[in-house]
């Protein structure tokens, strides 16, 4: 009898029909959540690009420059060893032990590592104040029909208008002052 109980269910469920349960009409957004929703958007968007141009940023500072003819990377451990090379060569008068990407150490005299590390420092500076500058463009937009356009940004885009003028402003005055660097240094150097 048990058995039968058992088939017969089996019957009852596999004969059933299933019916999908109503679904609730989708109800319309009002026209303060969609523009809560364009805003949402937009704050996304520039966190998003910031986030990409300050990776952009600190990719093209390690990338280092080129000197002489050789490349010369700028990772946070290239910084700290060359300005200790630097020092180094400053204090004592000798040539001290560095290198070029992908080659063996050679010996640099004070004006040589202290031309790298010029190149070096000019180029930091340079991209991080244009990334500086990119940022507070990003984050002046307050059009919530700007999301795309804030999407297309690329590290390189030129500066326009008030972000340029600082941009200027800064880069006039970091050459002055490693030009005064420089001229002291080589003063002490002598």
């Amino acid at each position: 009898e048990m058995l039968r109980s058992l088939v017969g269910s089996e019957m009852c469920i596999r004969d059933s029909v299933y019916t999908e349960p109503e679904k609730e009409p989708e109800k319309e957004l009002t026209e303060e959540e969609i523009a809560e929703q364009k805003k949402l958007a937009l704050e996304f968007t520039k966190n998003n690009k910031i986030s990409e141009m300050s990776n952009a940023c600190e990719t093209a500072i390690e990338n280092g420059v080129e000197v002489n003819g050789k490349h010369y990377s700028y990772t946070v451990q290239d910084q700290s060893n060359m300005l200790n090379a630097m020092n180094l060569a400053k204090e004592t008068g000798m040539e001290v032990p560095y290198h070029a990407d992908g080659e063996s150490c050679g010996l640099y005299n004070y004006d040589t590592i202290s031309a790298i590390y010029i190149q070096e420092t000019m180029n930091l500076t340079t991209n991080q104040t244009y990334f500086n500058q990119l940022k507070l463009y990003i984050l002046s937009i307050s059009d919530v029909d700007k999301t795309d356009d804030i999407a297309a940004i690329k590290y390189g885009d030129k500066l326009t208008g008030e972000y340029l003028d600082k941009y200027n402003e800064i880069m006039n005055q970091s050459k002055k002052i490693v030009e005064k660097v420089v001229t002291l240094l080589s003063l002490i150097h002598i």
